[in-house]
């Protein structure tokens, strides 16, 4: 039976609340977020968190910046889980329900990467996409998706496809914007490139003219100029084959093809490194 949270000895309650515990709603029912072993090991408190399963670590779970009640998971639990939550830059952790005020935040957030040369994150599956967005199609494969990862061909370039879009202007303006919606699992990483025009400039283009500018993009971001110079795969197989320690670490840049080992035969020595 998991522990009503909001209901235990208040003095207790107070207490955790004072070392940085929170207290809030998940899926349905008040969580805790604890902030180390020595509470819930503690004899003073070991009889809460006993038989219950309604807590976690701050390492794992946060509290929404904006409504102080909604609790979600903010550490990986899959290779393809997405988080329910947006990550603001004033704010912090915003959750699904209060985040909607914030999606242009998100939407210019990515623009802002894209126009400063950073690769971009992934534009929420909380906020929803409406009818104004238009999906740059990969040619021949509708049903596909953009893919950069560890298997040979695997190599689109997601800040490529930004820059392209956002060089298209209008007096000096960037006429679209683009948001990626971004499917990562264990050895690669797929999304979806969407553009929209932008509200602000006031352009009427027909649905059919952007769809044949989207198709355009599509051939593009499908040669070379959209793709990195270097086969990620061919990278690390020539970095596997140069390890020389039990214990190593590999970088790579498709950019410009360098490669980066880091080895040792210490595996302390590694996982101190690896903090």
């Amino acid at each position: 039976m998991n522990t009503e949270w909001n209901e235990i000895n208040e003095e207790d309650r107070e207490y955790m609340m004072n070392e940085g515990c929170n207290i809030g709603e998940y899926e349905g029912e008040i969580f805790l977020i604890v902030t180390d072993w020595d509470i819930v090991d503690s004899p003073k408190f070991n009889q809460y968190f006993k038989d219950s399963d309604n807590w976690g670590f701050n390492d794992e779970y946060d509290i929404c910046y904006e409504c102080y009640n909604t609790v979600f998971r903010t550490s990986p639990s899959s290779y393809d889980w997405q988080p329910e939550f947006y990550d603001s830059s004033d704010i912090g952790y915003i959750c699904a329900e209060c985040a909607q005020d914030y999606i242009d935040d998100a939407i210019q957030e990515i623009q802002d990467k894209i126009d400063n040369g950073d690769q971009m994150k992934s534009f929420p599956m909380i906020f929803d996409l409406d009818d104004a967005w238009h999906q740059i199609l990969v040619p021949e494969y509708p049903n596909a998706s953009w893919q950069n990862g560890m298997h040979h061909g695997m190599n689109d370039d997601p800040l490529c496809q930004g820059k392209m879009i956002r060089e298209l202007k209008f007096h000096g303006d960037s006429i679209f914007q683009v948001v990626f919606r971004v499917y990562p699992s264990q050895f690669n990483v797929d999304w979806d490139t969407f553009i929209r025009l932008d509200p602000e400039l006031g352009l009427q283009f027909s649905n059919e003219d952007i769809e044949n500018i989207a198709s355009e993009f599509g051939t593009r971001f499908n040669s070379k100029e959209g793709q990195f110079p270097y086969d990620q795969a061919s990278l690390y197989e020539a970095a596997l084959k140069n390890i020389k320690h039990s214990f190593s670490s590999i970088s790579i840049d498709p950019d410009n093809g360098t490669i980066d080992i880091n080895g040792t035969d210490n595996l302390n020595e590694y996982l101190e490194n690896r903090k």
